[in-house]
């Protein structure tokens, strides 16, 4: 039996062929700073912003860091009021209803709260076929949830790491 041993194999242009466990293999990331105005809903079940962004892994053993950071509100009616968000993947709901992100007010004016969203998964990646994740929101207890694209960096990032 023969055994080949190296530290690294790697493409013509000098990339490497294989990672250790840990490496990140590849970075996507969606931007929709300054695509012009809010993004908002009263309905109080979940519907998608139309932020997303997709990825094609390459190894389905690997892990994805899923990670959106961007800027919201709610209008609120009078009393409790408040928003929530979360990541979908090819339109279902990730990890049920862990990693929702809520922003809730409860006072009696019907001013506009502004606040920053971060929400992050760590899935697997189950596939090498390409998958889309998309941030959806919904309106609690009455109000207008808000996506803002104008008030600051709104980012969909996937880190695909090796397993």
């Amino acid at each position: 039996m023969s055994t080949l041993r190296t530290n690294e194999i790697q493409t013509t242009s000098a990339k490497p062929i294989l990672r250790s466990t840990g490496s990140i293999l590849q970075v996507v990331n969606t931007n929709t700073l300054g695509q012009g105005g809010e993004i908002t809903t009263t309905s109080n079940s979940y519907v998608t912003t139309g932020i997303s962004v997709s990825i094609t892994p390459i190894s389905a053993s690997s892990k994805l860091l899923v990670e959106f950071l961007g800027n919201g509100k709610f209008v609120g009616g009078s009393g409790d009021d408040g928003a929530t968000y979360k990541i979908f993947r090819d339109g279902s709901q990730l990890n049920g209803n862990a990693g929702d992100q809520l922003h809730y007010r409860s006072d009696s004016n019907g001013n506009n709260h502004h606040y920053t969203l971060g929400i992050t998964y760590f899935v697997n990646a189950n596939s090498t076929a390409s998958t889309t994740f998309t941030l959806f929101f919904s309106d609690q207890w009455g109000g207008t949830a808000v996506v803002s694209r104008d008030w600051g960096n709104n980012q969909f990032t996937i880190m695909e790491i090796s397993a």
